[in-house]
């Protein structure tokens, strides 16, 4: 059977199995802070350098912060529906050395950012995708 209450949906099947799904504002949802999981470089989708924590925070009034463990980045998002832009990041110049490879995980991480074309929130994880609907980056809440 199906039923709507409010903005949940109740889906109950054989065995009187029961699914619910509650509506969510996207916008909401995506506004917070998140630490990076994964992220798109040239060759695949991997996790952050050891020893790093890289963040992003979507503001409330629409702006985009990024935190990589050697420069920060700024900009402006805008979402509408699913579709999401961001950018262009205005970015800090530092250059580090260490933790290895801190560099290459920032340019990643930066363009991850100016490709992402939508986004898809599922409890606490928030993925990041090119037009395609491929990953460009993979978060969850921070906390």
């Amino acid at each position: 059977t199906l039923e709507l209450d409010g903005d949940r949906l109740l889906l109950t099947g054989p065995d009187d199995v029961r699914l619910a799904f509650d509506a969510v504002d996207r916008y909401q949802a995506l506004v917070g802070e998140w630490d990076v999981v994964n992220l798109a470089t040239a060759d695949a989708v991997t996790g952050p350098v050891a020893g790093t924590a890289p963040t992003v925070a979507f503001a409330d009034d629409g702006t985009v912060s990024a935190t990589t463990g050697c420069n920060q980045a700024g900009g402006e998002w805008q979402l509408e529906g699913n579709a999401l832009a961001i950018g262009p990041l205005a970015t800090t110049f530092r250059t580090c050395d260490s933790p290895d490879g801190i560099m290459d995980q920032e340019a990643a991480l930066f363009q991850a950012l100016e490709n992402t074309a939508q986004m898809s929130v599922a409890g606490d994880t928030l993925t990041l995708l090119r037009a395609d609907g491929t990953i460009t980056l993979v978060l969850t809440e921070a906390g």
